[in-house]
């Protein structure tokens, strides 16, 4: 809202990344980035340049197996300053289980908590967000949105200053998996901001699926919900991630819902048995993440963001 923006952000209705109050120190990024293989940019791919333009000329993307994109992103995103101003249940590194668009990973512990309005702003940042290179076995409905993972990717970060997700908490209403009237982070609404304008909402199906013909799907409104399982343990371990579509705000019917588990504590373990379970889930099937940028200057592109540094295969 107006008054949230004034009160919390100085009447700023951008909050990216770099709107964070602190940066991770350029040389633990390095690195991490010096820990992945194949950094490329999706540039290089005609297609993809096609749909997203040059603004993705420098975004910078890493690969690894399971096991270390996991740890690399609960590093990357681990940020002395900011770390220990999220809930303790929201740190860690959580498995996006079920989730069918072809996304793994997520984490929420770079992020702006505002206690006084129980509101977390979740910026889309490098090391957030991990996405399959491949198709696991157990893949949700076969696989099939699992072809279109790069594309999610730049949906997401977009030309480097990247969505924003805000999460609402509040009490857990009637009809949810949350144990109604609870108020004790159980439940969320959640809505999505493009370039981390909070003024804008951005959930429908043409901005979510590139390639759906936008003057039909971009009628196709989402509204989301996290909700605590009453039996998660420790607490906040286990969500239930609630997606309804619908045209215009009449989202009545519900397609993807996924479950957010979490399977890195906020102290940086395994949390079994969901981290083994991920594991397996995974196989040999590597992850990727966005590492960064291609140039080492002071700004990259046309929105300012600071380089990471990264260097891309084959310079």
């Amino acid at each position: 809202t107006p008054e949230f923006v004034d009160t919390y952000l100085d009447g700023k209705p951008y909050y990216s990344w770099l709107s964070l109050p602190v940066q991770q120190p350029p040389e633990v990024l390095e690195q991490l980035t010096s820990k992945l293989t194949n950094i490329t940019t999706f540039y290089t791919n005609p297609v993809l340049a096609k749909m997203f333009g040059k603004e993705i000329a420098n975004l910078t993307f890493g690969y690894g197996t399971a096991e270390k994109i996991v740890d690399i992103m609960y590093r990357g995103t681990k940020v002395n300053g900011i770390f220990e101003t999220v809930p303790d249940e929201l740190r860690g590194v959580f498995w996006m289980k079920g989730n069918g668009i072809g996304e793994e990973l997520t984490v929420f512990q770079n992020s702006l908590w505002v206690e006084a309005e129980q509101t977390l702003l979740v910026p889309i940042a490098p090391y957030s967000w991990g996405w399959p290179a491949g198709t696991p076995k157990a893949a949700p409905m076969n696989g099939i949105m699992y072809g279109f993972t790069e594309a999610g990717a730049l949906v997401l970060t977009q030309d480097g200053d990247g969505v924003t997700f805000s999460y609402k908490f509040g009490t857990c209403p009637r009809g949810k998996k949350c144990t109604r009237g609870t108020n004790n982070l159980t439940y969320a609404s959640v809505q999505v901001h493009p370039h981390g304008d909070l003024r804008e909402y951005a959930v429908n199906l043409a901005h979510m699926i590139p390639g759906l013909p936008e003057p039909l799907f971009k009628h196709i409104q989402g509204q989301f919900d996290v909700e605590e399982y009453p039996d998660a343990e420790p607490k906040g371990s286990r969500f239930y991630r609630r997606c309804r579509w619908g045209p215009g705000s009449c989202s009545c019917l519900e397609f993807g819902s996924y479950d957010l588990v979490q399977i890195l504590n906020g102290d940086g373990s395994p949390l079994e048995p969901y981290y083994t379970e991920f594991l397996d889930y995974m196989g040999d099937v590597p992850l990727f993440v966005w590492s960064g940028f291609t140039e080492v200057n002071e700004t990259s592109g046309t929105n300012g963001t600071r380089s990471l540094g990264a260097r891309v295969s084959g310079e």
